[in-house]
């Protein structure tokens, strides 16, 4: 009975066989788009993360960017070995000299000794026994400090604060004043003008800061030009300074060279006398991981303590292309990279910009002073992982391997990033050296699924490590892959040309 007041009819329950079945061909044409959609998405995905160059990739993130949790995430680094503490003691304490002074960073005047002013300490058994006894305290206090630094647990990485804008308060023409290195006539304020600034394309910070620099001295090519000789492979991830450095000796009337261990004082003293630097640090742009990156840095502001560069990638956010930055916060992401940085001039001012460079115009000594640097911070903050691999990068600059083993170990152990071995090699020089073959294997496998893969240095020091073990074949294919990303790469070239 149906109630008349009821809007609706009311419900009728039915036995199973008794609903009416859909068209038999619209059920499996609904069954056949599920199951299609599911292969569908299999595949997609498929492709994006395996088929897909990274470049690709960014560009299809770019239009959904939910597919970013789709890629692939090789971010481990090989566990290393636990750290001898002998072997950590010596490197934070031992004094590391090649018979010659570090650098002054404060421009202080340093007196030198005369005979007059030496005393001679007659050595008597007194006087042993109380230096033996310094000596035994020194070990005690260094064993516990080391102690303390193995057992203590490595905290998690915290986000870099971001810095406040500052403005610039002066403009100059590309001139170039000859000052002397030194803070009483180092002008507080200068800015080279005359610098073009380019966005980077792909990965191209290398070819765009080498462009931008040499633009200061009236070079007119784009990044492109560069970029075809310096990373062929649009992926390759980076471009070594020594690479950069040789780009310019080779085309152009100009010199350049690369040292580590710069500071703040040696970077206003260049700028000053009208010569821009490009460093390479550590960088977290918005949306981004840490990453390393290139700058040239074209002046400073002492009133505001900070400098102004021109930036390829951030600075496309600026109305000029520069960003600036204090003077200790780019001093911190400086640190990544040793205080890495790329000086060009012309031939004839080649004195004046070794004389601002002072103890880093030999390479030897400027590694040297880079490593009292690390060390330095190493022990200021014994959790720093970068101080520990600046350490390391050093002490094999100076072919001291067994020492910079122990610096790359301790620096896995707190947690370097794993792109640092996209950037710089020197860890996998080093245990190559040591005779630790496969650890070199091992940290190539960790850059072959990170995106290391295509970074031709990556397939360079896995054909090293073969070769090493006498597998020549499997070396052979190793340095073809690391021509094949780069042609021009000359090391691997040589490499393959002595297996046959």
């Amino acid at each position: 009975m149906t109630n008349l007041d009821d809007t609706q009819p009311n419900p009728v329950i039915y036995a199973q066989d008794e609903i009416p079945a859909p068209p038999r061909i619209l059920l499996w044409g609904i069954l056949g788009l599920f199951v299609l959609g599911i292969f569908g998405t299999a595949f997609g995905v498929y492709a994006f993360r395996d088929v897909l160059r990274p470049s690709q990739q960014q560009r299809v993130i770019g239009y959904l960017p939910f597919m970013d949790s789709f890629l692939r995430r090789g971010e481990d680094l090989p566990t290393a070995p636990a750290v001898d503490q002998q072997a950590l003691n010596s490197l934070l304490t031992s004094p590391l000299t090649l018979g010659t002074p570090t650098a002054n960073p404060d421009n202080a005047i340093i007196l030198e000794a005369t005979e007059d002013a030496l005393e001679v300490i007659e050595a008597t058994p007194e006087t042993v026994e109380a230096t033996e006894e310094a000596v035994v305290t020194e070990e005690v206090v260094v064993a516990e400090v080391a102690t303390e630094i193995l057992s203590t647990p490595i905290p998690q990485p915290t986000a870099t604060e971001q810095v406040a804008e500052v403005v610039p308060t002066q403009q100059t023409a590309n001139t170039s004043p000859v000052a002397q290195s030194n803070v009483s006539t180092r002008p507080s304020s200068q800015i080279l003008g005359g610098i073009t600034w380019e966005q980077q394309s792909w990965n191209n910070c290398g070819p765009a800061n080498i462009t931008m620099a040499l633009s200061y001295y009236g070079w007119t090519r784009n990044q492109d030009f560069a970029e075809n000789i310096l990373r062929p492979e649009t992926e390759d991830k980076n471009v070594r300074p020594d690479e950069m450095v040789a780009f310019v000796n080779e085309q152009t009337d100009l010199n350049a060279i690369y040292r580590y261990g710069g500071d703040i004082d040696m970077l206003r003293d260049l700028l000053a006398n009208g010569f821009p630097v490009i460093i390479e640090a550590g960088s977290t742009p918005e949306g981004n991981a840490w990453l390393g990156h290139y700058q040239t840095v074209a002046g400073y502001d002492d009133g505001q303590q900070a400098f102004f560069a021109y930036d390829s990638f951030i600075g496309a956010t600026t109305s000029d292309g520069i960003v600036v930055e204090t003077y200790s916060d780019l001093d911190a992401n400086w640190q990544d990279f040793n205080r890495l940085f790329i000086v060009i001039y012309e031939p004839s001012r080649e004195s004046l910009v070794m004389d601002l460079l002072g103890v880093r115009a030999d390479p030897l000594q400027a590694a040297e002073h880079a490593f009292n640097v690390a060390q330095s911070e190493a022990l200021a903050n014994p959790r720093d992982p970068y101080a520990y691999f600046n350490m390391g990068v050093s002490l094999a600059q100076l072919d001291r391997y067994d020492e910079a083993q122990t610096a790359f170990d301790y620096a896995n152990r707190l947690g370097f990033h794993y792109r640092m071995l996209w950037y710089q090699f020197d860890l996998f020089e080093t245990y190559l050296n040591v005779g630790r073959i496969d650890d070199v294997l091992a940290y190539v496998g960790s850059n072959l699924t990170n995106g290391g893969q295509w970074v031709e240095e990556t397939y360079y020091w896995q054909g090293r490590a073969l070769a090493a073990q006498g597998n020549t074949a499997a070396a052979s294919t190793a340095f073809r892959t690391a021509l094949n990303r780069n042609p021009n790469f000359t090391d691997a070239q040589i490499a393959l040309d002595e297996l046959s």
